[in-house]
């Protein structure tokens, strides 16, 4: 993909995001990216391994709930 086409995909993300805290976390990320400083260097090798793997998890797709489901296991957590 051409820089020009991430250019218009990442604007057309930014403009779909209407949540100012989601839209302020995303700018403090990417002025972080873009001075250097690397989002993840605050926290241990540790934290950012288990992170990784729960992102590998992640991508395991008999391991997705419906979107049903999860609500249903959200309003049963909420009440306990």
């Amino acid at each position: 993909m051409s820089a020009l086409e991430l250019k218009g995909k990442f604007i057309k993300l930014l403009a779909d995001v209407e949540d100012a805290k989601m839209l302020e976390q995303m700018f403090a990320y990417c002025l972080a990216l873009a001075s250097g400083k690397h989002p993840l260097a605050d926290f241990s090798p540790d934290f950012i391994a288990e992170l990784e793997g729960a992102i590998a998890d992640s991508d395991n797709e008999s391991d997705l709930v419906d979107n049903e489901e999860a609500f249903k296991m959200f309003r049963q957590w909420a009440k306990d």
